[in-house]
């Protein structure tokens, strides 16, 4: 169990902090940051669909892919990739293989 600081007050203490969009826990779990991008990553997907909707050509929803959900998904990723599970790494392809 990690040793915190003394409390102080008018400071809330909290489990997760969110760091130029990286969310860091007080253990070395990524959960918490796979579970926020892959809720974002399936936002965008329902956008991606709309657009496809609306006409949108398959070089375009490419482009546009790359651009909100494939960023989102490495941005970063050399610092927190290696502190996924097994299970969230399968979320991730999960989401990519559904796209």
């Amino acid at each position: 169990m990690p040793k915190y600081p003394n409390i102080l007050s008018n400071v809330e203490r909290v489990l997760v902090v969110r760091l130029l969009g990286i969310y860091l826990m007080d253990t070395l779990s990524m959960s918490e940051h796979v579970q926020q991008s892959i809720k974002v990553c399936n936002q965008r997907l329902y956008l991606l669909c709309q657009l496809k909707n609306m006409g949108m050509s398959c070089d375009c929803l490419t482009v546009v892919f790359d651009a909100i959900v494939l960023s989102k998904l490495l941005y970063a990723s050399p610092a927190w990739f290696g502190f996924i599970s097994v299970e969230h790494l399968n979320l991730i392809q999960k989401l990519l293989d559904k796209s």
